[in-house]
């Protein structure tokens, strides 16, 4: 029962106060990369936020490992990522409750079953022990090990002691010295532990834990180091933790202590007067806060660990009124003071965590705003430095399609500020200078309050009252150009292509990515040469020439197969109007008849420029039936003798392009003294075309001379 009470207590505090502060931001994002990132060290947070000083990772890792079965089970459920915080926290708590436990036991063996209730009780009234033991501070991690460590002592477990002493000291917290060192030397004092076995077990103890940390961290930093020892000479040796404020010697006693032990702080010194062994027990706590105190830079939680032990102590004094309550009146009054007691820390407990809850306005501002935006939709969020410090972690990013940015000492109102879709910004009122750069071009969606005082009105009951005030305001960008998308993944819709033959589907990137033989480039070319040819008819009997020469050479081209025919139609489609060039075998936009030709030179030259200067030549020189047929029949054998590569250039242009003629100062057609012993060779080889071609340029030429009638007919 006395377990289940501590247990319920701790998952109060836990639920009321989820979210986490900078302190505590190492070791639960640590915790968050190792469940979620795995060996990919690259996408670790302490990579990109290293902090002042590094820590360890071993903490993190017991933790994980036995956190990993239940998140797991939230990722294969696919639920809020936030719920595995809850669970990193929760197996953290359990872990101190655990060591806590052990000690409990221990003490009931030495003292009786009477002071662990009101052991139990005492540590379930006070406020900071239970807060702390599941926040993921490098103390908490310490204070698991420090427990085991005092009960052990309680035992009088030696070795178990040594080694619990040197995980402590050299892997978690260094100023455990103070604490445990003490135990070891009464021990030694008194020789309940020899000095050789003493050795024998100190010295592999300590080697073993140092190599572990350094073995470990070593890894997860990227050089070689010992985390605890750099923060000592941190700390300690440099005292650059005074940067952080420093307190008065005597804080520890007059603040730190009453505020954490409540009206048990006043017990202790009784219990400490009534059972002279406490008077041992009690001595390596003692001296560890006066050595600490020396430290200028102080904190409550850096003295939790002796916590229990005053605890214990305020237990024994309760035992003893409370058992002699029937003796006199005074010792009934003080055991009914013993119970109230209980009440008034209950009480003190219920107004400091009502305070914690209101003090994470991060982790609220971020809360509400994945309640605001549809979890489908896309956001660009920059976290500013103070909702960073008081309640964001990796926990809290629930959308991986989300980008959050962290980065700090952005210039308010800047360009960069500009880009993000939404903003956390830490403000006092909407008319805060803060958000005075903002007011153009963001409008305010919703803020968050946080603790501001306590009033006190005893009038009314509760007579103390928390006060919250606007702590951070969630601002959205209306101006939606300025906002960065680019980091978006753009997905390209997938089209299917059906084989006619085969009847097997292509996808739109298989069938570019296909390679494309020599033949089925020539036909790609061909098939977009036919559509160019139906755009371009009917407009001038010059254009209609030409289009007659084109289907001319369509009709001697090999007939494709069905399949290739929708194979190549589908690539032609999808690549809209580019075309594979056949030199360099990228992409180029192709050249229709109707917008100009590639002339020899490479340069394209205006249609209308060149058909003018036909006209031109066709009036001042009369031609006759025998040179319109050698006209007409010399593209067609030249395409026919040229490589399959200048076919591709050839097609679609027009005669004087396609022979390589250069119209002189007269508008008289000449071949560039380099091309007229090439032509010479091809026209060579036209007297040696056969009766069936004569046969189809007889053809051709009754077709021209159709043209020609109905063109003079149109006119």
């Amino acid at each position: 029962m006395m377990d289940w009470l501590i247990m319920g207590v701790a998952l109060l505090h836990l639920v009321t106060a989820p979210y986490t502060k900078v302190e505590e931001s190492f070791n639960l994002q640590a915790c968050h990369d190792l469940l979620y990132n795995g060996i990919n060290l690259e996408e670790y947070d302490h990579l990109e936020f290293p902090g002042v000083v590094p820590r360890t990772f071993v903490g993190p890792i017991v933790v994980s490992v036995i956190a990993y079965p239940a998140v797991a089970v939230i990722q294969l459920l696919g639920l809020n990522k936030f719920i595995a915080q809850y669970i990193v926290r929760g197996v953290l708590g359990l872990l101190v409750i655990v060591a806590w436990r052990r000690l409990r036991k221990q003490l009931q063996e030495s003292f009786g079953l009477p002071l662990t209730f009101w052991f139990t009780f005492i540590t379930a009234s006070q406020f900071h022990f239970m807060y702390y033991l599941s926040r993921p501070l490098p103390n908490t991690f310490a204070l698991v090990v420090a427990l085991l460590a005092f009960s052990f002592w309680l035992e009088q477990q030696h070795h178990a002691l040594i080694w619990t002493c040197g995980i402590a000291v050299l892997i978690f917290r260094s100023e455990l010295c103070l604490f445990l060192g003490p135990m070891l030397l009464a021990d030694l004092l008194t020789r309940r532990l020899q000095t050789l076995p003493f050795l024998q077990c100190v010295i592999p103890a300590g080697l073993c834990c140092l190599m572990t940390t350094i073995a470990i961290d070593s890894l997860f930093w990227g050089r070689l180091l010992w985390p605890e020892g750099e923060v000592f000479w941190f700390n300690t040796y440099k005292n650059q933790s005074s940067t952080w404020g420093t307190s008065p010697f005597l804080w520890y006693w007059y603040s730190a202590l009453p505020r954490a032990l409540g009206s048990s702080f006043l017990l202790a010194p009784v219990g400490v007067a009534l059972d002279k062994r406490l008077q041992v027990l009690i001595t390596p706590a003692l001296i560890f806060v006066i050595l600490y105190s020396f430290l200028p830079h102080k904190e409550l939680r850096f003295i939790i660990y002796v916590f229990p032990v005053f605890n214990i102590a305020a237990a024994r004094a309760c035992q003893f009124f409370w058992e002699g309550r029937e003796k006199s009146g005074t010792r009934q009054l003080l055991a009914i003071g013993c119970v109230l007691h209980l009440l008034v820390n209950a009480a003190f407990t219920t107004l400091l965590l009502t305070i914690s809850a209101n003090n994470y306005p991060g982790g609220a501002a971020i809360h509400k705003l994945h309640q605001i935006i549809p979890p489908d939709a896309f956001a660009n969020v920059h976290i500013d430095n103070y909702v960073a410090q008081t309640g964001v972690s990796r926990f809290t990013q629930l959308h991986d399609h989300w980008r959050y940015n962290k980065t700090e000492n952005m210039k308010a109102g800047s360009k960069s500020m500009r880009s993000f879709s939404h903003l956390l910004v830490e403000a006092k009122s909407k008319y805060s200078y803060n958000l005075k750069h903002y007011t153009s071009s963001h409008e305010i969606v919703s803020s968050v309050e946080a603790f501001s005082h306590l009033s006190f009105n005893y009038q009314q009951f509760p007579p103390v009252k928390v006060r919250v005030k606007p702590a951070v305001f969630l601002l959205k960008n209306l101006d939606e150009e300025s906002i960065d998308w680019s980091w978006i993944p753009v997905e390209t819709p997938e089209i299917v292509i059906e084989s006619t033959s085969t009847g097997e589907e292509l996808t739109q990137e298989e069938s570019v990515d296909k390679p494309i033989e020599d033949e089925d480039r020539k036909d790609i070319l061909e098939e977009n040469s036919f559509k160019s040819e139906e755009k371009v008819t009917d407009k001038t009997e010059s254009e209609g020439k030409i289009s007659d020469e084109m289907n001319m050479e369509s009709i001697n081209q090999p007939q494709l197969q069905g399949e290739k025919v929708e194979y190549n139609r589908g690539i032609v489609e999808n690549m809209e109007p580019e075309i594979v060039t056949e030199e360099t075998g990228m992409l180029s936009e192709p050249t229709l008849p109707n917008t100009g030709c590639f002339a020899p030179e490479g340069e394209i030259i205006d249609i209308e420029d060149v058909h003018a200067h036909v006209d031109k030549q066709d009036t001042s020189k009369s031609c006759t039936r025998e040179e319109i047929i050698e006209a007409a029949e010399e593209p067609l054998e030249v395409v026919e003798d040229l490589g399959s590569d200048e076919k591709d250039d050839i097609a679609g242009t027009c005669t004087l392009c396609s022979s390589g003629e250069i119209l002189d100062d007269k508008g008289e057609a000449t071949l560039p003294p380099e091309e007229s012993t090439e032509i010479g060779e091809d026209l060579d080889q036209v007297d040696d075309v056969g009766d069936e071609e004569e046969a189809e340029l007889v053809e051709v030429t009754l077709t021209l001379d159709e043209n020609d009638a109905k063109g003079k007919a149109d006119e």
